[in-house]
């Protein structure tokens, strides 16, 4: 996945900025007449019901029952996408242009056409909303620091007519985030693979050796069953506070010791203790890079 938003290197217009909850509202009723959305009236007499919406549920039973992925599904939920970050930008300051339709003006995203056949787990997508509950807690504190963030650059335009370059670029990574979270759990393609691999590598045995002790050959398996746990959850917090390239090194680092077990399967189970934390750290890395 790959999103960007150009840096307005010029001064913003002051006045849009200053009625921006007012200027939304016509670009945002046409958004939602294309997402799906429902409105009912005060009294509710009176349901209107839109069109369209991020196609989710038709995707995930193509891909479950016959592996396939139609393209046109996939290219409306990325013009779709496209389509909400310009309204979503416009909203949050970072672009004084009025959002178009079709227009890719500022916002730049793209996510990489899956080979459904080569690229793609059958069942993945029924469980993938919920291996992304992670990110969910991140972004809602993420959203909560953005909220005021936003505030700020409200200020900031209409005193100097400059969006804060570092403010630009925390509001821009945590939409990027939003994107990669939104990109795997409902539009089947991103990041999230290392981790899966793991747990596919290791099953549930690999995972009740991380929790409790067993008296065999190698240090990792006598290890007490909190040392293991703390060990992944540490390294994760260090991939997450450190750099992309530093996060490599610590799962290198990890997995030297992996390569003196013995057998071969006990070596993958092994693997989890020592890499699912820089795998999971270096995923949440991802998400903000």
């Amino acid at each position: 996945m790959q999103f960007s938003v150009q840096y307005p290197d010029r001064p913003l217009n002051r006045l849009t900025t200053f009625f921006r909850i007012f200027t939304v509202i016509p670009i945002g009723i046409v958004l939602g007449a294309v997402s799906g959305e429902t409105w009912r009236s005060s009294d509710s007499r009176a349901i209107f019901i839109s069109a369209g919406g991020l196609l989710f549920f038709a995707p995930l039973l193509m891909i479950l029952f016959r592996l396939k992925y139609p393209r046109w599904w996939f290219d409306w939920n990325l013009e779709l996408q496209r389509f909400s970050n310009r309204v979503g930008i416009y909203v949050l300051l970072m672009d004084d242009q009025y959002p178009s339709t079709d227009e890719r003006q500022s916002v730049h995203l793209d996510y990489q056409y899956p080979d459904a056949a080569g690229q793609l787990n059958r069942f993945l997508p029924l469980v993938k909303w919920f291996l992304a509950i992670p990110h969910y807690v991140v972004l809602f504190f993420l959203d909560v620091a953005g909220f005021f963030v936003v505030i700020v650059a409200w200020f900031a335009i209409l005193f100097t007519g400059r969006y804060p370059r570092g403010m630009f670029g925390f509001i821009e990574g945590v939409v990027r985030w939003h994107n990669r979270v939104i990109g795997y759990a409902f539009v089947f393609v991103g990041p999230l693979v290392l981790p899966v691999a793991f747990f596919k590598m290791v099953g549930l045995g690999g995972l009740r050796e991380l929790v409790t002790y067993e008296a065999k050959d190698t240090p990792l398996h006598r290890l007490d069953p909190r040392l293991k746990v703390l060990y992944p959850v540490a390294m994760g917090i260090l991939s997450i506070l450190l750099t992309w390239t530093f996060m490599l090194g610590l799962f290198a680092l990890s997995i030297l010791p992996w390569f003196w077990l013995r057998p071969s399967m006990q070596r993958v189970r092994v693997l989890l203790v020592m890499a699912i934390g820089p795998a999971l750290g270096g995923l949440w890395v991802q998400g903000m890079s």
